[in-house]
């Protein structure tokens, strides 16, 4: 009788401890190792990836030739996808939670897109190195000692070897494997190698999942050496310890009862139902698997799936001397006139002659299966899909039976089995069978993240926001208008502040023409704890005179501070710069004066300053709270004595209100401009254009023009709106420079909030009172502590407006460069790809969303240089937002990380949940809004309009009501309050 675990190989494993070279072992000492390959790391022509497989596996042969080594190569594709969406979706669900935030109807419709457009997806190599390997001495004096030592413990033979793999096999092994991953990592291909995790062991548990999948989850772990604590009681008395020792791998692998069907063609195990089949004659030339895979898959949907395994199992050793002499013979004796045999002997022979070309044993081998809780007469349908799409394989001839059909279901799991035995094997040419690789489909860069996408053979994809993979702080996005661009950017910020590791929001700061960043905050400030719902705050600037709530001085420093530091000092110039815009050699050099001579005229630190003194009722909240704290207000106090004051109190929000009247403004510059000292210098003509210019940007700023009163507070996520201060298409150089000084401090606005790090207390000047000194020390070591520890984002929506200015480009290089040591990320979006030409280098991603003509892709491939095939898949596959949900748009994102570079194509489908989430449109967001306040709860709300409006708008219905109210109803509630009563009369009626 032929137990269940004598079809398993495996005798014993690897120590947990010897993470970095995990293996196992079977009972006659061959050992293996498991790779899981995830496919190319960068979009390959069906021609392109022909090659890379070729030379992965030819670069691999030279360890073949000789009977020392195998390779099992699996793929496997089934519908199993729960533990693969919880394992994406829970730190999700556990992070927004953790914030405070409600996301259950984003994440419940996530899941459900998920469920419908990805497939579970395994590509395995299980690399096996046999005894005949090593030295045959050094194997047996090896063997001979395990033998020994087992007799002398009295074990019997069903425990694991407490000495682990073979010492003697150890060397060359993990010569192999490594030969593997270079070969796989050289050709563009990304693989791991699997072993011991935290919580198991995943090389064992994917070879125990082959065959035994619902009873073995991804963490399980087999009992090794060592880990018996509480041994069997024996029936009799007995010598034997047995008990104490781990059982051999095999007896923890094979549990379940197996049952053949009477035609040998299905076998039951593990409560699946398994149909079986292998290639018992190979086609005449091998065929790519991407054709097998098209043929299973039909048309692609979710519906066609066909849950399915194919092992390639490769030999070296292949005995080819005799089959020479074989086809010499024959060759001698074919007719002329038989031109297919001839040719075909011709081609096997030359093929032979060649030394570079390796041959190795192969087979090739299937499964498909009924899973527990499906129809079992459902296996004969996906037997009959399966066997049909292996004989339009380039038509070999398929068998779908055998004496042993157990044998050959543990044949197609990697790694149960180290030789396989079904059929005959085939004498191939490495170059041919390389043909047959899986390797073709894209590979995700990473493993988990924030957003998930899905690439184009239904695998998740997912991307992490300050991925440790990353090797700079840059993201670009490029589409034409209406391609979805800022839909992408406002959809990643939601998934950034929500989903982010860590109990507090990041910093992300949203520059927006236009209001496409509203949805995003309205939900995000809806979804929050009332109490903190003024962390998050949408501003739009204004430009009026009449407008001082908007004030905002470019000349403010961080509290305390009499003099900029490095990086603040260069926003001040490029600020001055921008207004000035006139072309002078000398003007750089002029604005450094400035900028240096404003802040020590204005200093209470220098000789000659002249610091600005307090006035009454300047700031009557200031006054108030100073005489609460006893503070004496007097026509000689300064505003630099009154910051000071209010600090050394702990005041220090109060304190950086009154240091805003302490700082230098524009009109202090144009008086600065008549210094005589100044004019000697640089000559009266510039510094008299430099005034005009400066005088006329405060009547052209008012925004600009006196001290900061516009405050953003404790907020943390900010939305600035530029619309009505920016030249959407700027027809002179007046325009253009007005565009780039909104641009300047919109982003200075939230990036004086949360650049710097504690490097730079020492570079502060402060004032020299040691106790003042310590207070404003100590604050900002605490207030960078704070900083450094939360991941930041700044967003330019709509860069193509100042892309192109060489003092805008001169701040985001600063700010590029800076952004890994603040954790400061920076996602630049535009219409022209020509605005990313100098940052093209610095970038992490880079995600092209639609490309319409030619001329645009070949300027595309020329900034991003990209390849042809990367061009022609955009050309084929970027198709940018669809009015029917169920279309997925297609982009195409490129990513520089630690692993290289890879250009992949994903899908972004987003439901009618996320689409009223972000919708800005007047009338979507007023009705969202007013059903936020009615039912106090964001995913209710959500939820009603998604079930209403699956298209994520109301538009039409809104004209329709209106069309039948007042002149002076409020639409947007009346609309809410139907909604609401339709939404409870269909629970009602549901009850």
């Amino acid at each position: 009788m032929k137990y269940i675990d004598a079809y398993c190989d495996l005798a014993g494993m690897s120590d947990f401890a010897d993470a970095e070279r995990p293996c196992f072992y079977a009972h006659d000492g061959a050992t293996c190792t498991i790779i899981r390959v995830r496919g190319a790391q960068s979009h390959l022509s069906p021609a392109e990836a022909a090659d890379a497989m070729m030379e992965t596996l030819q670069e691999i042969g030279a360890n073949l030739r000789e009977k020392a080594h195998a390779l099992t190569i699996t793929f496997e594709q089934s519908a199993n996808i729960g533990e693969e969406i919880e394992r994406l979706l829970k730190p999700l669900h556990e992070d927004s939670t953790r914030k405070g935030l409600s996301m259950t109807a984003t994440l419940a419709e996530t899941e459900g897109l998920l469920r419908q457009q990805i497939v579970a997806e395994r590509i395995l190599l299980a690399v096996w190195t046999y005894r005949d390997a090593a030295v045959a001495a050094r194997f047996r004096e090896d063997n001979s000692a395990r033998k020994d030592f087992l007799r002398m413990l009295g074990l019997s033979r069903a425990v694991q070897d407490p000495n682990g793999p073979y010492e003697s096999l150890r060397a060359a092994h993990w010569g192999f494997v490594l030969s593997v991953e270079t070969a796989l990592g050289n050709h563009g291909f990304l693989a791991e190698r699997l072993g011991v995790r935290e919580d198991g062991r995943d090389d064992l548990a994917e070879v125990r999942r082959a065959i035994l999948f619902h009873e073995t989850p991804e963490s399980w772990k087999p009992v090794g050496p060592g880990d018996i604590r509480y041994p069997k009681v024996s029936p009799k008395a007995s010598s034997d310890i047995s008990s104490l020792f781990a059982p051999t791998l095999d007896r923890q692998m094979m549990t379940s009862a197996a049952q053949a069907s009477s035609d040998l063609r299905t076998i039951e195990i593990g409560g699946r139902q398994y149909a079986v089949a292998y290639l018992s004659a190979y086609p005449r030339f091998m065929p790519p698997f991407r054709q097998l895979l098209d043929n299973l898959r039909g048309t692609g949907t979710r519906q066609r799936i066909l849950p399915f395994r194919l092992a390639l199992h490769l030999e070296g050793g292949a005995r080819i001397n005799q089959l020479r002499k074989v086809l010499a013979t024959i060759g001698t004796v074919v007719s002329p006139q038989n031109k297919n045999i001839r040719v075909a002997l011709e081609g096997l022979s030359a093929a032979m002659q060649k030394d570079e070309e390796t041959f190795v044993y192969s087979r090739i081998m299937a499964c498909t299966w009924a899973e527990p809780d499906e129809d079992p007469t459902i296996l004969a349908d996906r037997r009959s899909r399966l066997t049909r799409a292996l004989n339009s394989w380039q038509s070999p001839t398929v068998t779908d039976s055998c004496g042993d059909p157990l044998r050959l279901l543990v044949e197609t799991a990697p790694g149960m089995v180290a030789v396989a035995r079904t059929g005959n094997p085939f004498i191939t040419p490495i170059r041919e069978i390389s043909q047959s690789l899986p390797f073709h489909s894209d590979a995700p860069v990473e493993l988990s993240g924030q957003t998930v996408f899905v690439t184009m053979d239904g695998k998740p994809m997912p991307f992490s926001a300050h991925s440790p993979l990353q090797t700079s702080w840059l993201t670009l996005i490029w589409a034409p208008p209406g391609s979805g661009k800022s839909v992408m950017m406002n959809a990643m910020n939601l998934d950034f502040a929500a989903f982010y590791r860590g109990a507090n929001l990041p910093f992300i700061g949203a520059m927006d023409v236009g209001e496409s960043s509203r949805g995003f905050i309205d939900m995000l400030k809806a979804s929050l704890r009332p109490e903190e719902q003024h962390l998050v705050e949408y501003v739009r600037l204004k430009n009026e005179v009449e407008a001082r709530q908007y004030r905002v001085n470019p000349f403010d420093l961080g509290l305390g501070r009499r003099a900029p530091l490095k990086r603040e000092q260069s926003f001040v110039q490029n600020v001055m710069l921008a207004m000035i815009g006139v072309d002078d050699p000398l003007l750089t050099a002029l604005v450094e004066n400035i900028v240096t001579n404003v802040y020590q005229r204005g200093s209470d630190m220098e000789v000659t300053s002249s610091c600005k003194v307090w006035q009454p009722a300047k700031d009557p909240v200031i006054d108030r709270r100073a005489e609460e704290l006893g503070i004496t207000l007097h026509e000689d106090l300064t505003w630099w004595s009154m910051t000071d004051q209010l600090a050394a109190r702990g005041e220090f929000a109060m304190a950086e209100r009154a240091q805003r009247f302490a700082m230098p403004t524009l009109s202090d510059v144009i008086r600065y401009l008549s210094d005589s000292q100044l004019r000697s210098r640089f000559g009266d003509q510039l510094c008299n254009l430099a005034a005009a210019q400066i005088e006329s940007a405060i009547n052209q700023f008012p925004i600009f023009a006196s001290e900061t009163q516009l405050d953003i507070g404790e907020a943390r996520i900010v939305s600035i709106e530029l619309k009505d201060v920016i030249h959407m298409n700027p027809n002179s150089d007046q325009d253009r420079r007005s565009n780039v000084l909104f641009f300047l401090m919109a982003r200075e606005l939230f990036v004086k909030r949360i650049a710097g790090s504690s490097d730079e207390v020492v570079s502060m000047r402060l004032p020299p009172d040691a106790d003042l000194r310590r207070v404003y020390t100590e604050y900002w070591r605490k207030r960078y502590t704070n900083i450094e520890q939360t991941r930041k984002r700044f967003c330019f929506d709509e860069f193509h407006v100042t892309g192109s200015s060489p003092l805008m480009a001169a701040q985001i290089d600063q700010d590029i460069r800076q952004g890994r040591k603040w954790g400061f990320e920076i996602y630049l979006a535009s219409q022209k790809i020509q605005d990313f030409e100098r940052y093209v280098d610095l970038a992490s991603n880079v995600f092209v969303l639609k490309s319409d003509t030619d001329r645009d892709r070949r300027e595309m491939q020329s900034v991003l240089g990209v390849s042809d095939a990367v061009v022609e898949g955009v050309k084929r596959l970027v198709n940018g937002p669809s009015k029917d949900l169920s279309i997925a748009p297609v982009f195409l994102i490129g990513r520089k990380t630690t692993k290289g570079e890879s250009w992949l194509f994903a899908k972004n489908r987003i439901g009618p949940v996320r689409l009223w989430a972000l919708t800005s449109t007047l009338e979507d967001r007023a009705v969202r809004n007013e059903l936020y306040a009615m039912t106090g709860d964001v995913n209710t709300a959500l939820s009603i309009l998604a079930a209403r409006f699956p298209n994520g708008s109301c538009g039409d219905y809104w004209r329709q009501i209106s069309g039948m109210m007042d002149a002076d109803a409020n639409i947007a509630q009346h609309i809410a309050e139907r909604l609401l009563a339709e939404s409870v009369g269909v629970l009602l009626a549901a009850e």
